[in-house]
């Protein structure tokens, strides 16, 4: 058996690799000596960037290496062991499947239970089966669980019985889920022809039960095994050489120089953006540079504050943040308020009209569709009832003075009317039918065609990667799962729709080589940047807080025979290190600042427990405390916005009459100034117009 070989952090353990497959494997008359050579890493994004490093080395086109991601190279030796190949279910089909197997076993006790109330348990429980299908245990009763929810402990205590059935019922169906898969590989491990010689395990920290067992049966066989560390090994690389005896082999000598740190503390999200849009730079170097968004809500503001140039962002966002499902979302409010016998309520159909997406559409003949859009909604407010039925609002087009209104935007009536008849028709209507999971994704289908046309393109690159999720797998994966035809009362199946949108997510795609990348801490791994710049480092995000799990609280892991919640920290903290540690400068950017609780108490802020641990690191190598040399941006507020230069507009004198009052601090308040702080744009329309929400006046 091979060493295991360490480099350390500031070396670029990927080109280090590349080198050495170049050096042992390839053979100029030999155009398939290199796809020999089998490469497997904890995920996709490496193999690019080692065919990168490949081509700069062999400086002609070659045949690349098989490269893995381990997923992948399970899913391929598991058509060995298959036969035929399983159905691997989605998030919402195990969570079906274990609702079913709640039914059968009786654990399901509490006669109003129905699939939507039992999907957030469902979730839950299919992810803490994967944990035992990865760990290549099964669960153990536990009687008389402490500490629980009325539901979790009798789930808990039919865990095994659970369990059983869930095995079954996948058999049966032969079905099964990502570590299902994992497990079946690693219990047959021994039996597939398989040599480890020519092949690199690369870049792993912390591996599963049943990763241990397929890539120790490797390592066993010849496989080289690499890990970036320092010579004072990280916890999880001390456990691991400990099981598997292995010996060490480091490269380079000594450890790798430190990199430049500079912390900054900033007083909110745009704050921290203007700094590390700073730190980027106009220049852009020959080398890679990598802005890391440990919190993907600071993504949309980011994107537009970025240098004109080309940027790969590879990052998964939450479809639940987006337009395109505050669209949905409205939509489903309108239904849920709706009252036969009455209609929908204002305020909903409001807020659904007023939608961007709504607002650009146009006319038949062309015109603008927001000036009818407009007009509804002026008369809406001036009738001030609460509820109406669509015919009712289509109604108030052919009220006295519409059609002069109308003439003077240039739109015929009878297109008016029949623009919004559309609407209702296409976009509302269709919601009173809907019974099933199938019924719901056709009519979603039916509202995305008739809003953006047959091609499905927003216009905006951004819109189109949310709604080609949508489109391309949340709704097929609706269509397609076992409770497709399950009729479920409409409040269920909304409900139902939302849980599966929070947990969706929407990957973007681009140009992986591109020398300024926009991605998540644990797309990270392995990659080595010139520069590395991470925001949204405090405490909470970085790490993340500590879900509170209902179904197994921490304390009830051991007894499980399941890993600790601390080896997550340990994880992150590792590849956070690593990141700083191999890039040549590293700014390091949090947010200081206070804000009001749920419960109605101030909230401050912290940065997060790793950047505290490097700065001590620093004031320990220095042997001086360095908290005077954290930059902390100033707030200010440019005095245009308050003073203008040159006299005041008659068109507008109150206006800048009422800034001027402002600025001479005579109207100054906590609340102005925050205003300003969360949106400068509210504060125009609240302070300097004077402009209110909208309301109905009755």
């Amino acid at each position: 058996m091979k060493p295991i070989k360490v480099i350390p952090y500031g070396d670029n353990l990927l080109r280090i690799l590349a080198e050495e497959i170049a050096r042992k494997f390839h053979l100029p008359e030999d155009p398939f000596s290199l796809a020999k050579v089998t490469v497997i890493f904890p995920h996709r994004r490496p193999a690019l960037f080692l065919k990168h490093y490949l081509f700069e080395i062999l400086g002609r086109g070659f045949i690349p290496p098989k490269t893995y991601a381990i997923e992948d190279f399970v899913k391929e030796l598991a058509l060995r062991v298959e036969s035929p190949p399983s159905r691997q279910l989605t998030l919402p089909d195990r969570a079906w499947l274990l609702y079913r197997c709640a039914i059968d076993t009786g654990t399901l006790r509490a006669s109003e239970d129905d699939f939507p109330s039992f999907f957030p348990w469902g979730v839950r429980l299919s992810q803490l089966f994967e944990e035992f299908f990865k760990e290549m245990k099964e669960p153990l009763p536990l009687p008389h669980p402490e500490g629980v929810p009325q539901r979790a402990r009798e789930l808990l205590e039919d865990l095994h019985l659970l369990w059983s059935a869930y095995e079954e019922a996948l058999s049966r169906e032969q079905m099964t889920t990502p570590g299902r898969r994992l497990r079946e590989v690693a219990r047959v491990i021994e039996k597939l022809p398989l040599q480890g010689e020519g092949t690199f395990i690369v870049g792993f920290y912390a591996l599963t039960g049943a990763e241990d067992r397929i890539l120790r049966f490797l390592w066993e066989r010849g496989a080289e095994v690499w890990w970036q560390a320092p010579r004072d090994l990280p916890p999880l690389y001390r456990r691991w050489r400990d099981s598997w005896g292995a010996d060490l082999d480091f490269a380079g000598p000594g450890e790798a120089p430190r990199p430049r740190i500079h912390f900054i503390e900033a007083f909110d999200t745009h704050s921290q953006i203007t700094e590390a849009v700073k730190a980027l730079g106009e220049d852009q170097g020959s080398g890679f540079e990598a802005l890391v968004l440990p919190d993907p809500s600071s993504l949309i503001p980011l994107l537009y504050e970025l240098p004109r140039r080309e940027v790969n962002v590879t990052l998964g966002y939450p479809l639940e943040r987006t337009a395109l499902w505050g669209l949905l979302d409205q939509l489903i409010r309108l239904q849920e308020g709706f009252d036969p016998s009455r209609g929908y309520y204002y305020k909903d159909y409001l807020a659904t009209i007023r939608h961007p997406f709504l607002k650009r559409l146009l006319t038949p003949s062309g015109k603008e569709g927001r000036i009818v859009l407009h007009l509804i909604e002026e008369r809406i407010r001036e009738v001030g009832r609460p509820y109406f039925h669509l015919e009712e609002v289509e109604g108030l087009l052919d009220e006295k003075g519409t059609e002069a209104f109308l003439a003077l935007e240039e739109v015929d009536p009878a297109e008016a009317k029949a623009f919004l008849q559309e609407i209702h028709q296409k976009i509302i209507s269709p919601w009173r039918e809907i019974r099933t999971a199938r019924e719901l994704a056709l009519t979603v289908e039916g509202i995305l065609s008739f809003i953006f046309g047959s091609q499905l393109e927003t216009g905006h690159p951004l819109e189109n990667e949310f709604l080609h999720t949508l489109q391309g797998e949340l709704l097929p994966a609706l269509k397609g799962s076992l409770f497709a035809d399950e009729p479920v009362s409409q409040p269920l199946l909304f409900s139902l729709f939302r849980q599966i949108v929070s947990v969706t997510r929407t990957p973007f795609e681009g140009e992986p080589l591109v020398a300024l990348q926009v991605l998540g801490l644990l797309e990270t791994r392995l990659l080595k940047f010139d520069k590395v710049i991470i925001v949204d480092l405090n405490e909470g995000v970085l790490p993340s807080h500590e879900e509170v799990d209902p179904l197994l609280p921490p304390s009830l892991r051991p007894a499980l025979g399941l890993p600790e919640r601390e080896r997550e920290e340990e994880i992150v903290r590792y590849h956070f290190e690593r990141l700083v540690y191999s890039a040549k400068e590293a700014y390091l950017i949090w947010q200081s600042s206070a804000s009001l609780s749920a419960e109605g108490l101030e909230v401050k802020t912290s940065r997060s427990r790793f950047v505290e641990r490097l700065l001590w690191e620093e004031e320990s190598r220095r042997g001086e405390i360095l908290e005077g040399e954290i930059k902390k941006p100033a707030f200010t507020i440019p005095p245009s916005h308050f003073l203008p230069k040159e006299g005041i507009p008659k068109d507008r004198g109150k206006a800048w009459l009422k800034v001027l009052y402002l600025s001479q601090g005579k109207g100054l308040s906590a609340s102005l100034l925050n205003t300003y702080i969360r949106c400068p744009l509210k504060f125009y329309y609240k302070y300097i117009l004077g402009l209110q929400p909208p309301c109905l006046l009755y």
